[in-house]
């Protein structure tokens, strides 16, 4: 399959949690060429104050630009929330963001209570408060900001007994008050999606934005 455009895909995150979005990518579109620009020096970016994102932000797109990127996904969830709607007014290029699958979880639930985890940056978000505010008012969203999450999943993403505790600690009250429905609000998390299946058995659906972001970004580029 000849490109009409071989220009690259260019994917920026605060660390490795936009990976889990490129390998889905991937799979989808593989004859397309990609940069990945990983901003380790300055993760996590749920703590930071929203100008210092917005900079960062910025920086990379700008990076990526010189590298004549034709699409840029922000492959994380809280620079989405912060900064996607600034980049699109500064920069005339096309902008992909993630967002929880709020929507998706919706759909999937049976108990009517959904629990989402994020940054705490993305937790305080209006646009995750005006994503809450479009689904059915019967249903309860209990948004939990995962303080430190994101760094323990940097140093061992498949899973050790000190993520595992966070994880428990962070989602054992949701459990307990009746969620089924867990909705991955950062792509790092997605690296646990099994782990948290595991210790909450497979009772507990887990939903993340990966493959609707691959879809959204082949419509686009098609």
């Amino acid at each position: 399959m000849q490109l009409i455009n071989n220009n690259p895909i260019g994917f920026f995150d605060s660390g490795i949690g936009g990976i889990s979005v490129l390998k889905v990518v991937r799979k989808l579109l593989p004859y397309e060429n990609y940069i990945y620009f990983s901003d380790f020096a300055n993760i996590p970016y749920g703590n930071k104050t929203s100008g210092y994102v917005d900079r960062r932000c910025e920086f990379i797109t700008e990076y990526l630009i010189r590298r004549k990127a034709k699409v840029i996904v922000i492959a994380c969830n809280t620079a989405t929330a912060n900064s996607i709607d600034k980049l699109r007014k500064k920069y005339n290029i096309k902008f992909i963001g993630v967002e929880p699958a709020i929507k998706p979880a919706a759909k999937i639930t049976a108990s009517k209570k959904i629990a989402i985890m994020a940054t705490g940056l993305t937790t305080s978000s209006f646009r995750i408060s005006k994503l809450v505010k479009m689904q059915n008012k019967n249903l309860k969203f209990i948004i939990i900001p995962c303080v430190s999450l994101v760094e323990e999943i940097e140093k061992k993403p498949t899973g050790n007994s000190k993520l595992t505790k966070k994880i428990r600690a962070y989602l054992d009250p949701a459990i307990k008050e009746g969620v089924d429905t867990i909705v991955l609000g950062c792509t790092h998390y997605s690296f646990v999606k099994d782990l948290i299946t595991y210790e909450y058995n497979s009772k507990i659906k887990v939903v993340d934005a990966n493959e609707a972001i691959a879809l959204e970004l082949k419509r686009d580029l098609t």
